[in-house]
């Protein structure tokens, strides 16, 4: 099984600015359809497919909503993917990760005080996750540990999504 981890940042998809077409359902739905396609066609029996999604794709995030759209999308793409090839065995998950350190370097809607509290109160577990904490749920479910997981869009936010 050759693992395939998507992560599309190119220029399709929503008729919004391109930084937000970088997280387009459409162009992660491209790359994801061409890797099950030639699979297939070698006749390779099972893969492994790993979108990178958000809490946004869950719950709401004020001033982000080509953001949040596009994560949720991705989210239901997963599960009609994963359905939609299993007779191939080929699984198809997401980790949807919380607030990452380093990650959102740059990124001024979450610079005021009160969206730092916000983020902390509704955090369990911490405010930011570290990167390998994340990347870590990517190795896992590529591996042979995840091979009845298909569908999954895996929460790593220390609990955000929970509360």
């Amino acid at each position: 099984m050759i693992p395939v981890v998507v992560r599309i940042g190119d220029n399709t998809g929503w008729a919004v600015p391109a930084a937000a077409r970088a997280f387009s359902p459409a162009a992660v739905f491209l790359v994801a359809q061409r890797a099950a396609q030639r699979w297939i066609e070698q006749g390779q029996r099972g893969g492994a497919i790993s979108f990178t999604s958000s809490i946004a794709g869950s719950v709401g995030a004020p001033t982000l909503a080509p953001y949040v759209a596009s994560k949720g999308g991705i989210n239901q793409l997963v599960r009609t993917l994963a359905v939609e090839w299993a007779e191939h065995w080929i699984r198809v998950n997401a980790v949807a990760a919380g607030y990452v350190q380093n990650i959102l370097a740059g990124v001024t809607v979450h610079a005021d005080p009160a969206s730092e509290e916000r983020i902390r109160r509704f955090t369990p577990l911490g405010p930011q996750a570290t990167f390998d904490e994340i990347a870590a749920r990517f190795v896992f479910l590529a591996s042979k540990e995840a091979s009845y997981v298909t569908g999954a869009v895996l929460a790593v936010d220390g609990g955000y999504t929970a509360i």
